[in-house]
């Protein structure tokens, strides 16, 4: 299992604050079968923002540990970057990081509002030779009202990534909803947990799984993962624009 979006480095952003926190946290993901960790610290949100030497030095080093205690993960680089007018410069700087060395970049909108010039950064990414997910689309209050502006931004070259816990109801029923809508509208791409820590903002991937298995929408799950897969072997996703959807979301479980 590979998980696409994770806060697991210590003592940088919003995530775990101790080494042993974040070694909870290794120890929860082994125990979800998650072989494969993106490590996607804060880029360029406020106080939130690791530098990408900081990223990667803690990556390898927690790589050692992990080996040590034989838990079978691989820890990869990335950042979570906020999208703004300075997006596309810091990447081909690489101030900002891709996912695992990959043309993929994950990029977090602002919660309440889409960016005026975010046709333009979509546009000159791709130019660029970028491939961009945005993440977490369920939680952005634009889309949860019209889960349709999504399609918008997949029209414009965006993929999207799910988080694992919004589709279990753990941010609330408006999300989750939203979460399941965007399944059923084929407006889903990539998957991953956004963890925060051990207990609380955790995992829920294998939650997740369960849930998908439930909804006898399996298929979904097994793609979401392959195209996790593909984002690591940096292969472009081939992905059919989505259709809107009339059913009811209650209807989509």
């Amino acid at each position: 299992m590979i998980d696409t979006h994770c806060h697991i480095l210590y003592g940088v952003d919003d995530g775990p604050t101790t080494f042993e926190e974040t070694t909870e946290m290794l120890k929860k993901a082994a125990a979800e079968g998650i072989t494969t960790i993106c490590a996607t610290s804060h880029f360029d949100k406020g106080a939130l923002h690791v530098p990408a030497t900081i990223v990667q030095q803690q990556v390898a080093h927690l790589q050692q540990y992990i080996s040590a205690q034989q838990l079978g993960i691989r820890l990869v680089a990335g950042h979570e970057i906020t999208l703004n007018k300075r997006t596309v410069q810091k990447i081909i700087d690489g101030e900002a990081l891709p996912l695992g060395n990959s043309r993929y970049v994950l990029l977090e909108l602002p919660s309440r509002h889409l960016p005026s010039d975010i046709d333009e950064v979509l546009h000159e990414l791709q130019v660029q030779g970028y491939l961009p997910i945005i993440a977490h689309p369920e939680r952005q209050q634009m889309i949860i009202k019209s889960p349709q502006t999504v399609m918008r931004l997949i029209h414009l070259g965006a993929y999207t990534q799910v988080t694992a816990p919004s589709l279990v109801g753990y941010y609330g029923k408006h999300v989750q909803k939203t979460a399941w809508q965007l399944v059923a509208m084929g407006a889903v791409h990539f998957i991953g947990s956004d963890a925060h820590d051990s207990t609380h903002r955790t995992f829920y991937m294998r939650a997740a799984e369960a849930a998908f298995h439930q909804a006898e929408k399996s298929h979904n799950w097994i793609e979401y993962q392959h195209n996790n897969y593909q984002i690591l072997c940096n292969e472009r996703v081939e992905v059919p624009l989505p259709q809107i959807t009339k059913r009811r979301w209650w209807q989509l479980r």
